[in-house]
């Protein structure tokens, strides 16, 4: 059984943005430009800190993640009018009117990819930004990730979906190569 508490050391926890290392608070920053005015889902929020980024530009930003504890975490540092935060699984949670998804760092903690990308393609919608660790890192390197993948891979898996590559690049993050692709409808 997966380790949901907040100090597993799967989630990143400060109090507020200056405690949230830059690597990840990047990410979130590279999300603006293409979800201004939209409605946002963070899947596997965490403690917050992404939903309260994108919500200076979104519409509405809604963060999904299955501990209760960095739920609790995100509503009490990192809530803003136009952003909530629900407890669920992503792949049980049940949503319409999203515009945008966006998922850094945690389609590899998921078994079931082909479930992630069938939610995906359920959700429909017209954006998803996603970056997670290219498979040229050691999946024994985080006792939480159950693989990872490659960047042509993640673009063949979104254009089967039906989507269109926007973005598709490598980056470092830290000392590890992670993939950062942005696919539209």
């Amino acid at each position: 059984m997966r380790d949901k508490s907040l100090r597993s050391g799967e989630r990143q926890v400060a109090v507020d943005l200056n405690g949230i290392e830059a690597w990840h608070r990047w990410r979130y920053n590279e999300t603006l430009g293409y979800i201004e005015g939209k409605s946002v889902l963070d899947m596997c929020c965490g403690t917050g800190y992404g939903s309260f980024i994108m919500s200076d530009r979104a519409k509405s930003v809604v963060g999904v993640d299955d501990s209760p504890e960095a739920i609790e975490w995100a509503n009490e540092h990192f809530k803003r009018p136009n952003n909530s935060f629900v407890c669920s699984d992503f792949l049980d949670f049940n949503t319409k009117g999203i515009d945008t998804i966006v998922t850094f760092e945690a389609i590899e903690h998921i078994k079931d990819s082909e479930a992630v990308f069938a939610k995906f393609k359920a959700i429909n919608p017209e954006t998803i930004i996603l970056s997670c660790p290219h498979l040229t890192c050691p999946i024994g390197a985080n006792k939480f990730h159950h693989r990872h993948y490659g960047l042509d891979e993640l673009v063949n898996l979104f254009i089967g979906i039906g989507y269109k590559i926007n973005r598709a690049e490598l980056k470092w993050f830290g000392k590890s190569l992670c993939n950062f692709i942005v696919v539209n409808k």
